[in-house]
């Protein structure tokens, strides 16, 4: 009997480092590598697509970036099991990759879900809709 995998996750993984500077490709598919195993683990599997990001900066600007989307489709069990890992990965991450933030796609039951773990505290999302939790130091 199979299962219904009716919720996905979509994990953006930037292609800039400290100070905004674009990382080499090396950088990049390694930063994926990680992430689309660590989903595959958890999940079965991950589907990598290449995007662009583009969001307004503190001074105003326009930014556009080359992202990855790592992916995978989950149960109803798996999401509740592992979505807080999945949020404390990006938390890590934030932090290690130097970013502002790093975005988080949760399509649950047909609906889409948005969390942008920044680093200055994690936003999560539960029954009682967005708050924020810790400080990362």
């Amino acid at each position: 009997m199979s299962e219904i995998l009716e919720n996905k996750i979509g994990f953006y993984i930037p292609s800039t480092g400290k100070n905004g500077q674009d990382i080499s490709d090396l950088e990049l598919d390694q930063r994926t590598a990680v992430i689309a195993n660590r989903f595959a683990e958890l999940f079965g599997g991950s589907t990598t697509t290449e995007a662009f990001g583009n969001w307004i900066d503190n001074g105003g600007n326009l930014v556009n970036e080359k992202v990855k989307i790592v992916s995978s489709y989950m149960t109803k069990n798996q999401l509740d099991d592992h979505y807080a890992g999945i949020l404390a990965l990006a938390k890590r991450k934030v932090k290690a990759w130097y970013q502002t933030s790093i975005f988080l796609e949760n399509v649950t039951d047909g609906k889409v879900f948005s969390e942008s773990v920044e680093n200055t505290q994690e936003k999560v999302l539960d029954g009682n809709g967005y708050h924020s939790i810790e400080k990362i130091k």
